[in-house]
């Protein structure tokens, strides 16, 4: 159920992203909430889902896309991938900052690993090539990631409020009964 649930989340977040973020702009870039929930999940130990989310929200995305449907799907799926895996090696013990601080990492590896794949698609011959190794490219991409990381604090923060919240909640009404 629960499954079900963020699946449905993330078509949300997907659709919200698609008609919102995309022409609302702070300095030339926007918030990816479809990037920010999965890595959230990510953070939170929910990789399952984050995966089934990531192929939901990657689906509505590439829908709406000009490229070749699967590619941004592609992407998410290889984003929480290496998230998972950078977070299991090297993030397992540390702080809930360092674990935000791969919020950071994973926005500019999923624009970079956009451009790698608009790139092959511009050799080939299919598309053409918007530069992002401009100087405005590159600030984008860091004001992006800028973006990404705050939201995510707030929302990872947000989620272990209210896991406390109710743990406590919970934890009373259990004390209250014994």
């Amino acid at each position: 159920m629960k499954t079900y649930f963020y699946c449905a989340l993330a078509v949300l977040l997907a659709f919200i992203q698609l008609s919102f973020f995309s022409s609302f702009y702070i300095f030339g870039a926007t918030v990816s909430i479809v990037l920010v929930m999965l890595l959230a999940l990510i953070i939170t130990k929910d990789t399952r889902n984050a995966y089934f989310c990531a192929l939901a929200s990657g689906l509505v995305l590439d829908m709406h896309s000009e490229l070749f449907f699967g590619h941004i799907t592609l992407l998410l799926l290889l984003v929480v991938f290496l998230s998972t895996l950078i977070l299991k090696i090297f993030l397992e013990h540390s702080t809930i900052f360092a674990k935000v601080a791969l919020s950071f990492i994973a926005t500019i590896g999923f624009a970079l690993l956009q451009y790698v794949f608009l790139y092959g698609l511009h050799v080939v011959g299919v598309v053409g090539l918007k530069p992002i190794l401009t100087f405005e490219g590159i600030v984008d991409v860091f004001i992006s990631a800028i973006l990404n990381t705050l939201v995510l604090f707030l929302v990872v923060k947000g989620i272990l409020f209210f896991n406390m919240y109710f743990d406590k909640r919970e934890y009373r009404s259990n004390s209250f009964i014994s």
